[in-house]
């Protein structure tokens, strides 16, 4: 994603999950859902303008009218149920008191302690340990829902099971190994 445009999925991120997607329509500016609206969805002058009447008059939601045109597009670009799908987890990350944290999320066994820093690119959380770095220090990776503050931290075994999270959108469970088997 480009720093000009950070709503910007380019052709060589494809393919986009459904609910990374429908988490960048989301993050457009509501001064460009007209611009979606014509351009990926086809709607008419007169569409567009209602949409930004009602806007202005409002009686349209801007956060209604963009989960919308979200679900349409995930819709033309996944499936209908793939739409539904990632609206349920943006609401549970972002709109449910739950802490943010979806119930879906990957597992992945911690047999031993080990940096948060070589969990983060181990499981490509992240693209380098400079990235790693660089997101602890602006606080967007926790642990449990708190902030990670000491670049160096670990993670070991008898703190299990934990949620490791990075931005808003990356989650994994790091659970323990019981009898060779992995925790459920």
């Amino acid at each position: 994603m480009g720093e000009t445009y950070p709503s910007f999925a380019a052709l060589d991120e494809l393919p986009v999950e459904p609910w990374d997607m429908f988490g960048k329509v989301m993050s457009i500016p509501d001064k460009a859902m007209p611009v979606y609206h014509r351009l990926i969805l086809g709607w008419q002058p007169h569409q567009i303008d209602e949409l930004e009447q009602g806007i202005a008059s409002g009686s349209l939601h801007p956060n209604e009218v963009k989960m919308n045109l979200a679900r349409q597009i995930v819709s033309i670009f996944h499936s209908p149920e793939d739409a539904t799908a990632a609206q349920a987890r943006w609401d549970e990350v972002f709109r449910s008191d739950k802490g943010g944290i979806p119930s879906d999320i990957p597992e992945e066994l911690l047999p031993a302690e080990e940096r948060v820093l070589d969990i983060l690119r181990r499981l490509n959380m992240v693209s380098s340990g400079k990235e790693a770095k660089r997101l602890i220090d602006q606080n967007g990776v926790r642990l449990n829902g708190e902030p990670i503050s000491d670049a160096v931290a670990t993670i070991t075994p008898d703190m299990l099971p934990v949620v490791l999270q990075v931005g808003k959108r990356k989650f994994v469970r790091l659970v323990a190994e019981k009898s060779g088997t992995q925790v459920e």
